[in-house]
């Protein structure tokens, strides 16, 4: 009586899905409390944030040279801190 073994190896791929939105790509100082916004699609704009509307855990963008410090992180606009 012979007994014969095999090994099967799986190898599982993960293939991520595009974001439901486009991402921005892009973000400019443009003036103060004014960015200049670009999109992954392609889209792009002006946000012009109101100093008075800048309460609660969004008031440390009140101070300019805080809100220059603006970064894309994981396709937002971020501030340090992980305002976003």
């Amino acid at each position: 009586m012979s007994v014969t073994s095999s090994t099967k190896t799986h190898t599982t791929t993960t293939v991520a899905s595009p974001p439901p939105y486009p991402e921005v790509s892009e973000v400019f100082l443009d003036a103060p409390w004014v960015l200049r916004v670009r999109f992954t699609d392609g889209t792009e704009g002006r946000v012009r944030l109101e100093r008075s509307h800048l309460t609660g855990v969004f008031e440390p963008l009140k101070d300019l040279s805080f809100f220059e410090q603006v970064y894309i992180e994981d396709g937002a606009v971020t501030w340090p801190g992980g305002i976003d």
